[in-house]
């Protein structure tokens, strides 16, 4: 809800308590989200890439716990 106000702040032209750096990375990200509208090929292809990173990590996490002989189920570390 913080980032939804910080953005909500950022397109509107009023001042905002916040720094100028922090109102640049606020306006790439709205520049992100925009592209990501109007090419729907990159949200996919961003979704694919963030599903993929997730499995990886727990499966990474996964391979850790074994390998201290942690008997870790991996829903539990998918929980995690």
């Amino acid at each position: 809800a913080a980032v939804l106000g910080a953005l909500l702040m950022v397109r509107s032209d009023r001042g905002s308590p916040v720094g100028e750096r922090f109102q640049e990375r606020l306006r790439q990200l709205l520049r992100s989200l925009r592209i990501l509208r109007s090419w729907p090929g990159a949200l996919v292809a961003v979704l694919i890439l963030t599903v993929a990173n997730w499995l990886a990590s727990i499966l990474q996490t996964k391979l850790l716990f074994d390998g201290v002989g942690a008997g870790v189920p991996l829903d539990f570390t998918a929980a995690a």
